[in-house]
């Protein structure tokens, strides 16, 4: 399956064509061309921005939340600690 060529490149490519085109002169097939790949490459940019999903900051805050409650035990008497604590909170060897 071929990749689709992104955005940004169409819109490169655009603005290298046209500025070339303009520089050498006499060749306004290639500067509508690159127009039309500079306005391709910005439609592309465009549509990707705007149907990107967006992630809402109750997905983080559940996501977070979900870390804090898991339960490391102490292999030594088997005491439930925070799962980034290094040491039991009950006798003191480490976990």
């Amino acid at each position: 399956m071929a990749k689709q060529i992104h955005g940004i490149i169409w819109l490169l490519v655009g603005i290298v064509v046209t500025v070339i085109a303009l520089w050498v002169g006499k060749l306004l097939l290639f500067v509508i061309l690159g127009v039309a790949c500079i306005a391709f490459g910005g439609y592309k940019v465009l549509v990707q921005y705007m149907t990107k999903p967006k992630e809402s900051k109750t997905d983080k805050f559940h996501e977070q939340m979900r870390e804090e409650q898991r339960i490391k035990y102490c292999s030594r008497c088997g005491a439930p600690g925070h799962i980034k604590s290094n040491f039991c909170n009950r006798c003191g060897s480490k976990v």
